[in-house]
């Protein structure tokens, strides 16, 4: 029952933090939005409007981002066209669990999934004001970090002989 129990633990972690981190952005994200946000959100809502990834009616500052949390801000706003603010928190859920299951997957290629699991959930803790802005709440760099776990998780994963080409392939792909 003990043994039970301490596998449990990591996970029953990463689902508290998970779940401390959605609930504190539904209850305070709305009075934190900002320029950089806000924009995002339009940008997601105008590619919803014209059916795409690109617009020709939208003028890009300083980069086209192939990594981007835009797509999922688009998917949110279509599930929740008339909520903005449920809009970001979903997207922040989905940006949250892709970040947990790709430190996991570069924890696993290690060889030590389980400080994997406790690191995921120590690190969705916005620990600091500007982590939680820019990670936790903001979502800013959740998605680079994000692929670059996934790609170190496939580069320790290259060692194995099966589907090595695959992986070489894929972070390629992802190098690009």
């Amino acid at each position: 029952m003990k043994k039970k129990a301490a596998r449990l633990l990591p996970w029953l972690a990463l689902a508290v933090s998970y779940v401390f981190v959605i609930a504190l952005y539904a209850l305070i994200g709305r009075h934190n939005v900002n320029a950089d946000i806000a924009s995002e959100m339009v940008l997601a809502d105008l590619l919803n409007k014209e059916g795409g990834f690109l617009s020709p009616n939208w003028y890009y500052s300083t980069e086209l981002r192939v990594v981007s949390p835009v797509p999922v801000y688009q998917l949110a706003l279509r599930l929740f066209p008339g909520n903005w603010h449920m809009a970001r928190t979903l997207s922040l859920a989905i940006l949250m669990a892709a970040f947990a299951a790709s430190m996991i997957y570069m924890g696993r290629g290690a060889g030590c999934m389980i400080p994997a699991v406790y690191a995921a959930a120590a690190c969705m803790l916005p620990v600091s004001e500007v982590h939680r802005f820019l990670f936790a709440g903001g979502g800013f760099y959740t998605m680079y970090v994000t692929v670059a776990f996934l790609l170190i998780g496939l580069t320790l994963r290259l060692v194995r002989q099966k589907g090595r080409l695959l992986r070489l392939a894929l972070i390629a792909a992802m190098s690009l």
